[in-house]
C-alpha cells in the first residue's frame, strides 16, 4: 500500500501486536499511554531471575510485599536484557511508598537491586524511551526495531507489558489501557499506522 502524505510504500497495516510494521506503532502507543499516565516513579530492578517465570514470580511477590506495607501499587513493567545478556525489569509505577518501602519490599522478593526514579513525569517522558528502547530505539521498520521487537516478545512472554492500573486519563482518573491507548490515538494523530 502507499502511504498518501509520503509516497512510501509501506506494508498493509494488521494492527497485530508482533507485526513488524504495526508492532511498533502499538509500543509507541502503549508508551505515550504510560506518559499519559504521568507515572510517580520509574523503577529498575535487576538480578531477577533468568526466566519469565522467575521474573513473574518475583514482581509479583514486590508487589504482594509493597501493599502488604499498606501502600498501593499500580505498575506497567517490562522485561530487558542488559548488555551482559542479563534480564532486568523497568517498572513505571504510580505509588507513595517511600524508597525505603521499595527497597525492603525488592530485597523480601529476592531482588538484586533497585534504582528508583521519582519525579512528576510529563507527556513523552521516559517511558518510550527506557520501556521499549529496544523497539522504538530505531525507525519503523528497520531491521534494528524488528529485531528489537523479537527480543521483546521473547523476554516478555509474548506481552508488550505487564502489570495494571497504571493507566490514567488526562485529568488522572484510573482508566483501561484500551481507552488510555485511544486517547492519545486521538491526541497524537495516530489514528491510522499510515499516518506515521
Amino acid at each position: 500500500m502507499t502511504d498518501l502524505a509520503t509516497g512510501l510504500r509501506v506494508p498493509q497495516p494488521n494492527g497485530r501486536v508482533w507485526c513488524p510494521w504495526c508492532g511498533w506503532r502499538n509500543a509507541l502507543l502503549v508508551a505515550l499511554a504510560i506518559s499519559m499516565a504521568q507515572p510517580t516513579a520509574m523503577i529498575t530492578l535487576t538480578q531477577v531471575g533468568a526466566s519469565f517465570a522467575d521474573i513473574s514470580g518475583i514482581m509479583k511477590s514486590f508487589r504482594r510485599y509493597v501493599v502488604a506495607d499498606g501502600h498501593e501499587l499500580d505498575s506497567v513493567w517490562v522485561v530487558e536484557a542488559h548488555r551482559s545478556g542479563r534480564p532486568h525489569v523497568h517498572a513505571f509505577v504510580h505509588t507513595a511508598a517511600g524508597v525505603e518501602t521499595l527497597e525492603r519490599a525488592a530485597t523480601r522478593a529476592g531482588v538484586g537491586r533497585l534504582h528508583v526514579a521519582r519525579s512528576a513525569l510529563g507527556p513523552r517522558a521516559t517511558a518510550s524511551d527506557y520501556g521499549f528502547k529496544g523497539i522504538l530505539g530505531s525507525p519503523r521498520g528497520s531491521l534494528q526495531a524488528v529485531r528489537g521487537l523479537e527480543e521483546h516478545r521473547l523476554l516478555n512472554n509474548d506481552r508488550l507489558y505487564h502489570g495494571a492500573g497504571l493507566f490514567r486519563d488526562p485529568a488522572g482518573q484510573r482508566i483501561r489501557k484500551a481507552d488510555a491507548v485511544a486517547c492519545v490515538r486521538r491526541s497524537s494523530g495516530l489514528w491510522y499506522p499510515e499516518a506515521m
